[in-house]
């Protein structure tokens, strides 16, 4: 991930992961949403409010077009004209989030388009790959092939992260699929596993695995993980920041009850009624991608008093500040 600075730290795996400051052990990334209106057109002064709250929360890095950001339900010209957006939005922020762009797609085709773009965006650092999905992994035999025709044409020093969601893709990413491409240079695990990420981090000491977690945090930074990339956190990006530099069992369970409550619907229809009520982003309301749909008004509001009496039971046992505070 760059040139980066080794840290002394009871893990060496972490002189792998790039932009942590002293206080952080592990890289802080968030799978940021697709804020988009009802004609999915870039809600652009949305875009540009929610980047700065996540920067000015000790976000250091951000993933385009990742699961939380819908990518299945945007066609390639859409999410091109999203990412451009959002890096245009980036590069103004004082100092820039790192970016990592999604290219994955079910067709090679389509990749290769959405990759050939990425690379061409100033301050995308680094690309993010999920193998083609539909048909079940044991027919994709052809998968090592595919991945490397991407690799072909990925240069050195844009690394390419291979994207292990097995619950939604249907595809996991083995170790027999990781040799056969050595060119790959992370991974991100949203398989929830932390054994899946102690053994990765045995087997492949040099790669780097990004965990795609909302909590867990210690056990990741145990296991051998170089950084996490949350969805929660684009709601409240302070509390995984704080769970990353002073972590906490508390903490940990209230993250884990609030992630509980955030994927009771659609997480991104949930994501984006909160983001809206927590006026992280003071922008007129943003809606899912169909197929997913707005959530109806009744069960927006119980999942709102759900998540919020979570979170007054955070502050209430002083465990987190206030939001009010940020």
């Amino acid at each position: 991930m760059g040139s980066c600075q080794s840290h002394d730290h009871h893990h060496d795996h972490h002189q792998h992961a790039c932009a942590v400051p002293p206080q952080l052990q592990l890289a802080y990334y968030v799978a940021v949403l697709t804020l988009v209106d009802a004609d999915v057109k870039p809600i652009i002064p949305l875009i540009k409010a929610h980047l700065s709250a996540l920067q000015r929360n000790g976000v250091q890095g951000v993933l385009v077009l990742g699961t939380n950001g819908e990518f299945p339900h945007l066609n390639v010209r859409q999410r091109q004209q999203y990412l451009e957006v959002v890096v245009g939005q980036n590069m103004q922020l004082k100092t820039p989030l790192r970016m990592m762009a999604h290219i994955g797609a079910s067709n090679l085709a389509d990749t290769l388009a959405l990759q050939a773009h990425a690379l061409e965006q100033p301050g995308v650092q680094e690309l993010l790959l999920m193998p083609p999905f539909y048909y079940p992994a044991t027919e994709l035999n052809g998968l090592a092939d595919y991945v490397n025709t991407v690799l072909d044409r990925q240069p050195d020093d844009v690394p390419l992260f291979i994207y292990h969601f097995p619950k939604l893709s249907g595809v996991p990413i083995t170790p027999d699929l990781l040799r056969a491409c050595p060119r790959l240079k992370g991974i991100k695990d949203s398989s929830g596993d932390i054994t899946h990420v102690r053994q990765l981090r045995d087997e492949f000491p040099d790669l780097v695995i990004m965990a795609g977690t909302d909590y867990q945090l210690i056990n990741c930074d145990e296991a051998g993980a170089n950084g996490i990339i949350s969805g929660l956190a684009n709601v409240v990006p302070h509390l995984l920041y704080q769970g990353l530099a002073q972590p906490s069992s508390d903490l940990e369970n209230g993250l884990q009850a609030l992630r509980t409550v955030a994927k009771s619907a659609p997480k991104p229809a949930v994501l984006k009624t909160i983001l809206n009520v927590l006026g992280l982003a003071d922008c007129a309301d943003t809606l899912p991608v169909l197929p997913v749909a707005p959530l109806p008004v009744s069960v927006a509001q119980t999942l709102l008093n759900d998540f919020n009496r979570q979170l007054e039971a955070l502050e209430d046992r002083g465990i987190i500040p206030s939001l009010n505070a940020h």
